[in-house]
């Protein structure tokens, strides 16, 4: 959102990949997803705001928009 960038230019977003057990994935998504810089990135799952103010989202899908 470009309105919500403005205001929280250093803000971060974390996204977790879960396995069937519910576990973290130790995986590097720009090597599985063979993401380039400038790509779009499409999560679909829940999130929250961490402690830290962070976005934490839980990925049930995640993709890249070609």
């Amino acid at each position: 959102c470009k309105a919500r960038k403005e205001k929280a230019p250093d803000a971060t977003a974390i996204v977790q990949v879960l396995d069937e057990q519910g576990e973290i994935l130790n995986v590097d998504a720009r090597q599985v997803l063979q993401a380039e810089p400038g790509q779009t990135v499409v999560v679909v799952g829940t999130g929250e705001i961490n402690p830290l103010g962070s976005l934490v989202v839980s990925a049930d899908k995640i993709f890249v928009r070609r």
